[in-house]
């Protein structure tokens, strides 16, 4: 499927810029190896086309390491910083996780670190499996794996469950928004709620800086972040579903194929 290595490519040339793309290819892999469209890109008599499937993800890590690997050797230790530096980075106020603010009041920072540093990408990787099955019950049913409803419903799983969520993660799901078709309520909810928690973080770390109440739950500052870390967590585990059953705002402007005439003969 040309179309599909395309968008390999895209998503490849996507993870040069931010590791999260990658996580895409997962679901467009599963897409061309039940035949894309209603199936018909399968090859003759085949139920499954896992040639087409490992094309596609070869595609995209190739892709990723030819961008990436003149800067791994040019400057292997500028290349890893910034992985080196999300291994390190610790959960605490300025992650606006929900893994901070479960468990902080009740367990030492230590012991809060280890158990997220192994909690996070489990369960991460849990939601991915679980929005790849359901896009599999829904394949049953329909006759095309929703790769892209799987892909918003992924996304939610990550911004949900990693031990870190900046503001600028907003940015990431604006695109589902546009390619799938879901009701403005929940577009508004969840704006609402990283509104609060933008404006909440930024003035809560003035109210820091310049001396002012900063416990973890004082003054308006602090609540404004609570409200939006967990009504921005509601929201994503509701969105997860919501993605899965959405339709996309796109159509397959392929015609189907003709159905054969009657060649019965002629009386």
């Amino acid at each position: 499927m040309d179309r599909a290595v395309v968008a390999a490519v895209l998503l490849g040339i996507g993870f040069a810029f931010k590791v999260y793309p990658a996580i895409f290819v997962l679901p467009l892999c599963l897409y061309v190896l039940t035949g894309g469209p209603g199936g018909r890109e399968l090859p003759a008599g085949r139920r499954y086309d896992p040639v087409g499937a490992t094309r596609v993800a070869l595609v995209a890590v190739l892709t990723a390491v030819v961008i990436n690997l003149p800067f791994a050797v040019a400057g292997p230790e500028g290349w890893r910083a910034s992985f080196t530096f999300q291994g390190l980075r610790r959960v605490d106020i300025t992650t606006n996780s929900v893994w901070f603010w479960s468990m902080r009041p009740f367990i030492a920072d230590e012991t809060m670190q280890s158990v997220v540093s192994v909690l996070s990408p489990v369960t991460v990787l849990l939601s991915f499996a679980l929005a790849c099955l359901l896009g599999r019950r829904r394949h049953l049913v329909e006759g095309t794996y929703p790769w892209v409803p799987v892909s918003a419903a992924m996304l939610c799983g990550f911004l949900l469950l990693h031990k870190v969520h900046s503001p600028q993660y907003t940015l990431w799901l604006v695109p589902m928004f546009v390619l799938l078709r879901v009701n403005w309520g929940w577009v508004a909810a969840y704006f609402a709620a990283d509104l609060a928690m933008g404006i909440g973080i930024f003035r809560w770390y003035h109210a820091i800086e310049s001396g002012q109440p900063s416990g973890i739950y004082d003054g308006f500052a602090a609540q404004a972040v609570v409200i939006g870390v967990w009504g921005r967590a509601v929201l994503l585990a509701a969105l997860f579903l919501v993605f899965l059953r959405a339709e996309v705002t796109f159509t397959d402007r392929r015609r189907p194929p003709e159905p054969a005439g009657d060649v019965s003969p002629r009386a």
